[in-house]
């Protein structure tokens, strides 16, 4: 019997990742981190039969260490993260010692790994902050932060990026833009939507901004793409970045713009 290749992913119970999960299970031995105080709520038990568990915190570096180098996984899909962007101005610090000491921490024990294959990395299209309206923002575009959950995305990439030249981390960087779909009052279309069948003015912060949207399914079938992606081997990996420093990142979205049709 084949044996299947491992994956561990971080931020196992979130939005996203949990259906993700889901996915996986079919083709992959699916590692799951979750932090000591949470628990699955977005996973059915057939699910939850076929993935392997493991407790912990990313701002933990020794068990993180320790759990990593047990599981000893072929790809690490990295979706941990304090994610709501407006708490992230109240919890500046909290948000840099997760989402970015917290790869710090992966990285490091990913790089003693010795048949990593590969590490995707949940960054986000919020690391752009304000852009030239009109146009599709592509990779190469000035990265310029406007709150403190973009600046510690943007600070957990140069680090993955710099662990990419200089120590070889075979990586793939996965800015999405907002996502919706099956989370009640969880985004701001589910909130809109709310808002509008029960007669209330919405409160949004910055009413001026064009965002783009993804459904969750959408987003899910990005990272299985990503899982799916062959990376080079290294000198060709540091012959791509070398020509281009985002030639590993990928924005996806919807796409929409100034009345274009979809991609």
């Amino acid at each position: 019997m084949v044996s299947r290749k491992r994956i561990f992913i971080t931020g196992s119970d979130g939005f996203v990742a949990s259906r993700l999960i889901a996915k996986l299970v079919d083709e992959y031995e699916v590692f799951a981190l979750l932090r000591p105080v949470t628990r699955f709520e977005g996973v059915n038990d057939d699910v939850l039969k076929s993935i392997n568990i493991r407790y912990g915190d990313l701002t933990d570096f020794l068990t993180m260490g320790n759990i990593v180098k047990e599981v000893s996984p072929n790809i690490i899909l990295h979706l941990g993260a304090r994610t709501p962007v407006s708490f992230s101005f109240e919890q500046p610090m909290d948000y840099q010692n997760i989402n970015y000491m917290g790869t710090v921490n992966l990285v490091t024990s990913a790089l003693k790994l010795p048949k990593l294959e590969k590490f995707v990395f949940a960054s986000t299209m919020e690391s752009y902050g304000w852009q030239p309206e009109g146009r599709l923002i592509k990779e190469n575009a000035v990265q310029s932060p406007a709150s403190p959950y973009a600046v510690s995305k943007v600070a957990a990439e140069h680090y993955i990026k710099m662990a990419g030249e200089a120590f070889g981390l075979p990586y793939i960087i996965m800015r999405a833009c907002n996502t919706y779909g099956g989370k009640p009052f969880g985004t701001i279309i589910e909130y809109l939507a709310n808002c509008m069948l029960t007669n209330k003015v919405p409160n949004i912060g910055t009413p001026d901004a064009v965002r783009d949207f993804i459904h969750v399914d959408d987003h899910v079938g990005a990272y299985m793409s990503a899982v799916g992606y062959a990376l080079e081997d290294r000198e060709q990996r540091l012959r791509n970045i070398k020509a281009d420093p985002n030639h590993y990142a990928f924005n996806f979205g919807w796409g929409l713009h100034s009345g274009s049709d979809p991609p």
